[in-house]
């Protein structure tokens, strides 16, 4: 059986675990002399908490190794303390792409109505030019024209 520890997760899944941004984890695993190391398989690199727990032991003077250590006593999974500034911001962050989406999915609403009006024009257009070539064979086609 595989322990918590040794689960491996994105650079990302593991700063979200961590409670630290995805961009210190990537600076630490560019830290000499001791980088954060983890587990390439292809084009992907995979991390473990173990191998974070390593690299914050050796690297105390971190200011962000003990928001690591910290985050390292709770349950797997288990969500960092809600700091209030920080749950404002992400409810602001949240709305404002709310609002953009339905922006962009109402532009795109009346962008598919100003399409569909001018499908419409071309339709009947093309309705008026075909029943005038019907009119001007009928014209032409009639027993009153026909040559003697």
């Amino acid at each position: 059986m595989v322990s918590a520890d040794d689960v491996s997760m994105s650079l990302r899944e593991l700063a979200g675990e961590a409670g630290v941004s995805e961009t210190t984890l990537r600076n630490w695993t560019k830290l000499s002399p001791r980088p954060l190391t983890g587990t390439r398989t292809g084009r992907t690199t995979l991390y473990t908490w173990a191998q974070l727990r390593v690299f914050c032991a050796d690297h105390e003077d971190l200011p962000r190794a003990r928001t690591v250590q910290k985050a390292s006593t709770r349950p797997p999974g288990a969500a960092m303390p809600a700091d209030p500034a920080h749950v404002s911001a992400a409810l602001r962050n949240l709305r404002a792409a709310a609002s953009s989406t339905l922006d962009a999915a109402l532009s795109s609403v009346r962008l598919a109505e100003a399409t569909a009006a001018s499908h419409r024009e071309q339709v009947e257009a093309l309705r008026a030019t075909i029943s005038a070539y019907d009119d001007l064979i009928t014209q032409m086609t009639a027993p009153a024209n026909a040559p003697r």
